[in-house]
């Protein structure tokens, strides 16, 4: 829909934008009762549809090409999907399922691609740092978040253990045992 600008409360000087909500009324109006709805918040979706994909002689084109460079498209036959794609749907239904399946599909690759990052960190982590023993001295780097102006980028501590299923250490500082465990880099 076009955008119109004028005075609040003012209606009397704004005869057009008067005129133009008049039409909008009395579109949604038959939109409703052709539908047998109440809803009318879906159908000012399709009463903008169709004034926005309606030949304006004012501006010799349709309000949405003006705006988007291309025509206003609406359904599956007239998108922009291969015919092969949307030939095997016979209801909505068969459209949804499609769509999930798209969404399990990358959901799976996102996983693998996860696992395979996680992967890549710990053979780096674990060939570019040396192994850890109870008693040796560590930097902790100090969050960004948690540190002030002045304070240290890294806390000096010592590793109190290690557990060697995952190669994580537990550490020590001046004021006592961190909460968790760190692995080596």
């Amino acid at each position: 829909m076009a955008k119109s600008h004028g005075k609040p409360h003012h209606p009397q000087s704004q005869g057009s934008v008067e005129r133009a909500n008049g039409d909008i009324k009395d579109t949604l109006l038959t939109w409703l009762a052709d539908s047998n709805s109440q809803d009318w918040s879906v159908g000012i979706k399709f009463v903008q549809f169709q004034k926005n994909a309606a030949h304006h002689s004012g501006i010799k084109c349709f309000p949405y090409s003006a705006m988007s460079g291309c025509e206003a498209r609406v359904g599956l036959t007239s998108s922009s999907l291969p015919t092969e794609v949307g030939s095997s749907w016979e209801s909505e239904d068969d459209l949804i399922a499609d769509h999930q399946e798209q969404i399990q599909k990358r959901r799976v690759e996102a996983y693998r691609g996860q696992v395979s990052q996680a992967e890549r960190m710990v053979k780096r982590s674990c060939l570019g740092f040396e192994v850890g023993e109870p008693g040796d001295n560590v930097a902790v780097p100090n969050p960004a978040v948690d540190r002030g102006r002045e304070d240290p980028r890294n806390i000096l501590g010592v590793i109190v253990s290690r557990d060697l299923d995952n190669d994580q250490y537990k550490i020590a500082v001046k004021s006592g045992v961190l909460k968790g465990q760190y692995s080596r880099n």
